[in-house]
């Protein structure tokens, strides 16, 4: 009898643990989730005019991905650019460069190109759909490759390039026919 009047009490503390666990279970997510959103982090890149330029403004790079499931690890970003003093109506070209304005110049991510208006302003958002471009960007050590069967050289250029990403200070520029007319520094995923 003895083992009857204690079965009741072994099935609460059951309970009691199993109801413990789904809430450490819950604060596990609720931590996951929050330091993933943490991760979610912003690059606010300085531009400053290149020689005779008057160009001035910002890009703010944006790191999103996935909220649904945090642990899938897709992280996609965004540009927001804001730059003005620019030629009207013009076509720029965004490229990435390693080391600081002042000194680098290996070209290692393009990021496309954006217009500036008949005022000569940039005020768009424009999404980074080159994964090597977001490699550069995060600082991402696996940054990802395409996987599409390229040649050889091609292929060995493009890990060149995603060494060279992984560390240290770089900088985006707005080009006009190869030639920079906006500079900023930035450390990747910072």
């Amino acid at each position: 009898m003895r083992t009857t009047r204690w079965a009741p009490l072994g099935l609460a503390s059951a309970l009691a643990l199993a109801s413990v666990a789904a809430v450490s279970a819950q604060e596990q997510e609720q931590e996951r989730q929050q330091d993933y959103q943490q991760q979610q982090k912003e690059i606010t890149i300085q531009l400053a005019g290149v020689e005779n330029s008057n160009a001035s403004g910002t890009a703010v790079v944006r790191f999103t991905g996935d909220q649904a499931d945090p642990a899938a690890g897709e992280k996609t970003a965004e540009v927001q650019y804001d730059v003005r003093g620019l030629e009207p109506s013009t076509s720029y070209t965004v490229v990435i460069h390693q080391g600081a304005c002042a000194t680098g110049t290996t070209r290692i991510a393009d990021l496309g190109s954006v217009e500036s208006d008949e005022n000569g302003a940039i005020q768009e958002t424009v999404e980074v759909n080159s994964q090597e471009a977001l490699a550069v960007l995060s600082g991402e050590r696996g940054g990802a490759m395409e996987a599409e069967e390229e040649e050889q050289q091609e292929q060995e250029e493009q890990q060149e390039r995603q060494e060279m990403s992984r560390e240290g200070t770089r900088h985006l520029q707005l080009q006009v026919n190869g030639q920079a007319v906006a500079c900023g520094n930035f450390e990747p995923g910072s």
